[in-house]
C-alpha cells in the first residue's frame, strides 16, 4: 500500500483511538461512577451498620440505666439497712427506758391517804428515793339530811319469823342484836343480811378551849386580883381562834358589922340561924319521934335470927317445887298492878285505859276475834297500829310519860 494510504488508514486508526480514547475516558468516568455508586452502596450499609450499632448502643445505654438504677437501688437498700439498724438500735434503747418506767411504775406503792378538810385542795406527793405516793384529799361537802326511818315492826331474834310472809321491804328489827332486817321478796323467810341499826355517822369536832391566859391588867403592880382593878383574860380555842374577857375586881375594905354587931364579935348559934344547933356529937344524938315509931314496927333481930326454918341456905340457896307467874284476866284497865301478865278474849268491840305508872310495864295476850280495839294515846314503836291476827302478844310500858306499844308476837 502506499504511503498516503498507510497515512489515512494510520489518521483513520487514530481517528479510532482518539475514539476509543474518548470510550475509555467515557468508560473510565461509567466506571467512576459505578465506583462511586458502590461506596454509596458501602457507605449505606455501613449506615445500616451504625443504625445497628445505635440500636445496640440505646440497648446498652438502657442496661447501663438499669446497671445504675441498680446501683442507686442498692444504695438505697444500703441505707435502708443502716437506717433499721440505727431503728434497731433506737427501738432497743425505748424498750429498755420503757421497761425501766414499767419497773418503776410496779415498784410504786401508796404511803399514806390524809383527809383534808372540805374545800382544800387535793395534793398528790411522790417520794422518788421510796417509790411511794402520798395521796391528801378533801372530804366532800356535808349532805342534807335524810328522812327518818321507822322500822315496821321489833321484837326478838325469834320473833322475826313471824313475819316471814311480808311483802318486799318490809324491816323487822332485831331487839337483841341491834340489827334490821329487810324482805327482799314476796318469797317466805328471804330476809336481808342485818345491818347495824340506831347510830348514825360520827358528827363534826366541836371547838373547845385550849387555854386562858393572863393578859393584862389597869393595875400598876401589873398583877392580876389586885382590889379595885379590871383584868384582861385571853381565851385561846383549839381552831387557834381567840376571845378576851374582862374580870373586875373588888374593893378590899374592913368588916364593918356581924350579925348586927361591931367591935369584937362572939358569935352564937342563934346568930346566924342555927338556935337549935347544940353541938352535939354524933353518937349522942337522938332519933326523931317518927323514925323511932319506925323501928317500933321492925321484928327484933333476936327472933328472926332464931327462926332457922324461916331463912333460905346463903351458901346454896334452892326452892323446891316449881315457880308460876301468874297469869291475870284484863278488866281493859292496862294496870300491872293485875299481872305483868294478862290476857283477854274479846266478844265485842272494846277499849282499853292507860293506868301504868312511869317505868311500870306488861305483857297483854290478845284474842280480838275480829273485833276492833280502841287504844289510849299511845306510841307505836312499829310506826302505826299493828294489824291483828287471831291472836297477838302486845307490850305495853310508861317511859317518860309516853306510853308505848308494840306488837311482838301474833298467831294467824
Amino acid at each position: 500500500m502506499g504511503f498516503i494510504e498507510n497515512v489515512n488508514v494510520l489518521a483513520s486508526d487514530t481517528s479510532v483511538m482518539n475514539s476509543l480514547v474518548a470510550d475509555k475516558a467515557t468508560l473510565d468516568r461509567i466506571f467512576s461512577s459505578i465506583n462511586n455508586i458502590d461506596r454509596v452502596f458501602t457507605s449505606i450499609d455501613n449506615v445500616d451498620t451504625v443504625t445497628l450499632h445505635i440500636a445496640n448502643i440505646d440497648t446498652n445505654a438502657a442496661n447501663i440505666q438499669a446497671i445504675i438504677d441498680s446501683k442507686t437501688n442498692a444504695d438505697n437498700a444500703k441505707a435502708s439497712e443502716l437506717n433499721a439498724a440505727n431503728s434497731a438500735t433506737s427501738a432497743a434503747n425505748s424498750a429498755s427506758i420503757s421497761q425501766a418506767a414499767a419497773d418503776s411504775i410496779a415498784a410504786i406503792t401508796v404511803a399514806n391517804t390524809y383527809t383534808l378538810d372540805a374545800g382544800q385542795p387535793a395534793d398528790v406527793t411522790y417520794n422518788q428515793s421510796t417509790s411511794e405516793l402520798t395521796f391528801a384529799i378533801p372530804k366532800g361537802d356535808k349532805g342534807d339530811k335524810g328522812d327518818s326511818f321507822t322500822v315496821n315492826a321489833m321484837g326478838h331474834t325469834a320473833d322475826r319469823a313471824l313475819y316471814d310472809t311480808q311483802t318486799t321491804g318490809f324491816s323487822f328489827l332485831d331487839l337483841d342484836v341491834s340489827l334490821v332486817y329487810f324482805k327482799m321478796s314476796d318469797t317466805s323467810g328471804d330476809w336481808s343480811a342485818g345491818a347495824p341499826f340506831g347510830k348514825g355517822d360520827k358528827g363534826d369536832t366541836g371547838v373547845g378551849i385550849a387555854s386562858i391566859t393572863f393578859t393584862s391588867t389597869t393595875d400598876a403592880s401589873g398583877n392580876p386580883a389586885q382590889s379595885g382593878a379590871t383584868d384582861t383574860y385571853t381565851i385561846t380555842y383549839t381552831d387557834s381562834t381567840t376571845a378576851t374577857f374582862n374580870v373586875y375586881n373588888g374593893l378590899d375594905s374592913a368588916v364593918l358589922s356581924v350579925a348586927g354587931r361591931t367591935g369584937d364579935v362572939i358569935l352564937t348559934s342563934a346568930d346566924v340561924g342555927l338556935g337549935n344547933a347544940d353541938n352535939t356529937a354524933d353518937v349522942d344524938k337522938p332519933i326523931s319521934t317518927a323514925t323511932q315509931s319506925a323501928l317500933n314496927l321492925k321484928a327484933d333481930i333476936t327472933y328472926v335470927d332464931s327462926q332457922d326454918a324461916l331463912k333460905l341456905n346463903a351458901i346454896n340457896p334452892s326452892i323446891t317445887g316449881s315457880v308460876t307467874e301468874q297469869v291475870a284476866t284484863c278488866n281493859l284497865a292496862l294496870d300491872p298492878a293485875n299481872g305483868t301478865i294478862q290476857t283477854y278474849t274479846a266478844t265485842a268491840d272494846f277499849t282499853l285505859t292507860d293506868s301504868l305508872a312511869e317505868g311500870q310495864y306488861l305483857t297483854f295476850i290478845l284474842t280480838s276475834g275480829g273485833f276492833t280495839p280502841t287504844y289510849p294515846t299511845i306510841t307505836w314503836w312499829e310506826g302505826a297500829e299493828p294489824k291483828l291476827q287471831t291472836t297477838d302478844k302486845l307490850y305495853f310500858e310508861k317511859i317518860g310519860g309516853v306510853l308505848y306499844g308494840s306488837q311482838i308476837a301474833s298467831i294467824k
